[in-house]
């Protein structure tokens, strides 16, 4: 065993006691939770993150480099995936899309965009009016609830074309799914083209069908508002792992300009320029993703900064702490730790509990963050340490963590497994 990649493993006792703690004292609150139909989803859900996000994971992967040449190269050949295998799984996963996208455009003509079923896109045609009639759109809206506007501008704004064209703001949705669908099949052709076991090849393209056919992901779909911001976090790990350093910043920029928790990843990634190229290159990169930022923000920043910054950040707490008093259930079925920081009425060191998790996570990978796949895998670990600790836990908090997982297990086989040899011409004697 290679001690090194060993020693990656570091947090998984402490992250899997954590995990044993909660379900002991959130089971004793709860405990028909456990049988409910939608924790299998749930479970499914995290078995696919943690079998993405092992450091050590490469340890099973088979290494082209491993057992040198001769004898031991043709037996390493033969685990290559066959042609009608690779063909097989393709077509798996065009099946799997096209089957996501046909199901939830099915229902986007069964049900209406309502704020009785989901108050996210609401919100959003709210704010896309008033932005289109001249009035400052960080304001509360009334469904008839009082709600303070909460998303980015750049989130929200990727629907305006949707409201120009006069058609159903879940078209958008159905475009990035769309999109992010044929990135995954063209870094499905990587798999192909590189000599790696056949499970791994089947293992990723059923975690890309679960993320189109899971009934969680789907039912969220219908009525949320996050897939542009799904589909940001889907072309990131892609520009960083081709080395398109510029184009990587910007799209760091839209990211945080889409949903606040992605202000995590501008330290991960500038340490990663850092130790990849230079301190000169990483502030330049740094700079341009800044920049980016602003040039989304600043219309708005210049109105009102507090309405803007400060006071979507308080509304999160304020929902979670509210939605906790009405409605406990709701919160307790929650993965997470919030649940726990409710119960013990101290919700309020939720932001302080996950800045500290995130603040572990990268002193203790900043030596090892050499590749994109670790800036990848790092990212995603604060994704998931913050819906750890979010103060609205909801189910679809994990998946942008679901989605770095994959990518950063993309870039570790397109990095390492080397490509399938090419057929030598037959030698006439």
């Amino acid at each position: 065993m290679n001690s090194r990649r060993f020693s990656k493993a570091w947090w998984l006792p402490g992250f899997a006691s954590l995990l044993v703690m909660h379900a002991i004292l959130a089971g004793q609150y709860r405990v028909a939770m456990m049988i409910q139909p939608a924790w299998l989803a749930y479970a499914l859900m995290g078995l696919a993150m943690v079998a993405c996000a092992l450091p050590w994971w490469p340890l099973l992967r088979w290494n082209p480099h491993a057992n040198g040449g001769g004898a031991n190269a043709a037996a390493d050949h033969m685990d290559a995936p066959g042609r009608w295998t690779v063909r097989m799984a393709g077509a798996a996963l065009i099946a799997f899309a096209v089957a996501g996208l046909v199901a939830r455009g099915c229902w986007i003509h069964r049900l209406p965009i309502a704020p009785e079923l989901g108050d996210m896109l609401p919100q959003i045609q709210q704010a896309i009016h008033d932005w289109m009639s001249g009035i400052f759109p960080y304001r509360v809206h009334f469904f008839p609830w009082p709600i303070h506007l909460p998303y980015p501008p750049a989130l929200w704004e990727a629907y305006i074309p949707a409201t120009l064209a006069g058609v159903d703001l879940r078209y958008t949705t159905l475009v990035c799914l769309a999109i992010m669908g044929a990135i995954w099949f063209m870094q499905f052709r990587g798999f192909a083209l590189r000599r790696i076991p056949v499970w791994q090849l089947w293992a990723w393209t059923l975690l890309a069908g679960m993320f189109f056919l899971s009934p969680l992901i789907l039912r969220f779909v219908i009525q949320g508002h996050t897939a542009p911001y799904w589909l940001a976090l889907t072309a990131l790990p892609v520009l960083l792992h081709c080395r398109q350093n510029a184009a990587s910043a910007v799209v760091l920029g839209l990211v945080c300009a889409m949903r606040q928790p992605a202000i995590l990843f501008v330290p991960i990634l500038g340490w990663y320029w850092w130790r990849a190229f230079s301190w000169r290159r990483a502030v330049l990169l740094v700079g341009i993703a800044a920049a980016t930022s602003l040039l989304i923000y600043g219309p708005f920043l210049v109105k009102d900064p507090v309405a803007v910054l400060w006071t979507p950040m308080r509304q999160y707490a304020t929902v979670g702490r509210e939605t906790f008093e009405f409605n406990p259930a709701m919160i307790l079925e929650c993965i997470g730790f919030s649940n726990l920081f409710y119960l013990a009425g101290q919700d309020r060191f939720l932001t302080l509990a996950a800045l500290g998790g995130f603040a572990i996570v990268l002193a203790g990978n900043a030596k090892r963050m050499k590749t994109p796949a670790d800036a990848t895998r790092i990212m995603a670990l604060a994704t998931l340490g913050f819906a750890l600790f979010s103060p609205i836990p909801f189910y679809y908090e994990y998946i942008p963590a679901l989605i770095l997982f994959m990518q950063a297990w993309w870039q570790e086989v397109a990095a390492s497994a080397g490509p399938l040899p090419s057929p030598q011409p037959a030698v006439k004697q």
